[in-house]
């Protein structure tokens, strides 16, 4: 018997639709009758019986789509670029420094003076017109003033230390830097610790702007670092020829000097050297046997002051280049030399990265959020961190 493909539809759509019915009616309860025994169901048709070898269920397989996932940066990203300057091949406005706060960001510049901007923005907030110098050294902020190092000709060293009133950006007081004595000159960077400020030959009180000089003064190419409990550590020399050491300076009582003044590792060449703090321990930039240029970063514990806890070996990084810029954020310690800056976990002393900037560069800080730069060569940059929240 031929039977057309038509036929076999209507055959197979015929089983399937009964069998359907089946299971349907099958699925509903059955009536009962009032005498306690099922009542019977009439059916006028011939079942055809559906069992698994003639009818196979395949189940819907379940297709999962996974959610669409941001890319998240693993490296410092480049995000803003400001244009400092509009002075030829200087947006950075040439040689200067810069302080990164968190909501405000100030650059001094040798083509666009002192000025403040808008993180969030880049846009210019304002700048000190009264302030009278070309050269800026460093910029510090407590008591609700910035506190600049600058002087007005191409010395290497500042003439001046401004007191500005903010947020009105007024100067409310000069404070001469002078050759006190015959040594502990060259005054570049301003010590911070509370309720002082310390610059040169003594301490300015940041409540009453008094200055007070110090006997001994403090040592020549002086920079600070305050470890937030007692003691100022300060790098340079007290004397010509002096072995170039870490100081330590009681910050509550400046005539009481620790270790009778040889903290730290002695014939370590760190004259000149910034420090910064970071994870409870000091870091810097030293030199070791200086035939052989060999550099280090050293991270002190703060609590052990006798040898680094860290000791890491970074003259590929510094070799001879002189000074490094240095900072830190809430994990890295960061030292930019030659326009590159080299990034170092602060926990584990591994160093982690680097990330070329620009080829001149000014000054690094951290706001609390993002790593800024002052290249004079590239502008004022704003690099993510991708490990800040």
């Amino acid at each position: 018997m031929t039977i057309t493909i038509r036929n076999k539809i209507s055959i197979i759509c015929s089983v399937l639709f009964c069998g359907i019915g089946i299971i349907s009616c099958s699925s509903q309860p059955q009536p009962v009758s009032t005498s306690g025994s099922p009542t019977s169901i009439d059916m006028t048709s011939e079942v055809v019986p559906i069992t698994q070898a003639t009818l196979t269920v395949t189940p819907l397989q379940t297709v999962i789509i996974p959610p669409t996932q941001a890319i998240i940066p693993i490296d410092p990203t480049i995000i803003k670029s400001i244009v400092v300057s509009d002075m030829p091949y200087h947006p950075g406005g040439g040689s200067g420094t810069m302080l990164a706060l968190p909501g405000q960001v100030w650059t001094g510049t040798l083509f666009s003076g002192l000025q403040q901007w808008n993180p969030q923005t880049g846009d210019l907030v304002m700048t000190i017109p009264e302030i009278e110098a070309t050269n800026f050294f460093d910029i510090e902020f407590q008591n609700n003033r910035l506190w600049v190092l600058a002087s007005m000709d191409d010395s290497n060293q500042a003439e001046t230390l401004y007191v500005i009133e903010l947020p009105q950006g007024k100067i409310v007081k000069k404070i001469p830097i002078t050759d006190e004595g015959g040594y502990g000159t060259a005054p570049t960077q301003l010590g911070n610790s509370p309720g002082k400020m310390w610059v040169n030959f003594g301490i300015v009180d940041t409540e009453t702007l008094e200055y007070m000089p110090l006997p001994n003064g403090l040592p020549s190419d002086a920079h600070f670092v305050y470890d937030d409990e007692k003691w100022m550590w300060i790098t340079g020399s007290w004397c010509e020829g002096c072995r170039h050491d870490l100081w330590l300076v009681n910050a509550n009582d400046p005539s009481d000097h620790k270790d009778s003044q040889n903290s730290g590792v002695l014939d370590t060449g760190v004259l000149g050297q910034p420090l910064v703090l970071a994870n409870g321990k000091v870091w810097l930039v030293a030199y070791y046997d200086s035939d052989n240029k060999s550099s280090y970063l050293d991270g002190y514990d703060i609590h052990r002051t006798d040898q680094p806890k860290f000791h890491i070996d970074v003259t590929s990084e510094v070799y001879d280049h002189g000074n490094a810029n240095i900072t830190a954020d809430n994990q890295m310690v960061w030292i930019e030399v030659e326009g590159i800056l080299h990034y170092f976990d602060s926990k584990i002393g591994q160093k982690m990265g680097e990330l070329k900037v620009g080829e001149y560069v000014e000054s690094i800080g951290f706001d609390g959020t993002s790593l800024w730069v002052l290249s004079s060569d590239a502008g004022l940059l704003q690099i993510s961190l991708p490990w800040i929240p």
